[in-house]
């Protein structure tokens, strides 16, 4: 099982992997510039592919964490970063499928208990 993975998400395909990745967020970038925010959410950021492209990066990075042993304690700062954007994928899956998106406007010294959110919430 470790070495189908060990080829799955071998170095050069994660490679290419990130720089499919890259590429899609460079143009996301130049959507967003000509479109705006809802331009670019929804011709990138909000496909399923794009989803999917984060997903197999993840556990690409899970996986290399064990192919290169980085728990152990000489490779501690390369886990801690590996780790990092594991836990940086999950917080961004938490917000995307249980969060809401919301305006508020706050003057200067004002308190304001509401915002405006197009979704129910």
């Amino acid at each position: 099982m470790l070495k189908k993975l060990k080829t799955i998400f071998s170095m050069p395909i994660v490679v290419v992997l990130l720089l499919f990745f890259a590429l899609s967020c460079a143009i996301a970038t130049f959507i967003e510039n000509d479109f705006g925010p809802l331009g670019a959410k929804s011709f990138i950021y909000g496909q399923t592919w794009f989803e999917l492209l984060m997903l197999l990066l993840t556990v690409a990075v899970i996986v290399n964490i064990f192919v290169f042993k980085m728990y152990k304690k000489d490779k501690f700062f390369l886990f801690m970063i590996h780790i990092s954007l594991v836990f940086i994928f999950v917080g961004s899956a938490m917000t995307r499928y249980m969060g809401y998106e919301a305006n508020i406007t706050i003057y200067e010294g004002r308190k304001i208990g509401r915002a405006s959110c197009r979704e129910r919430v």
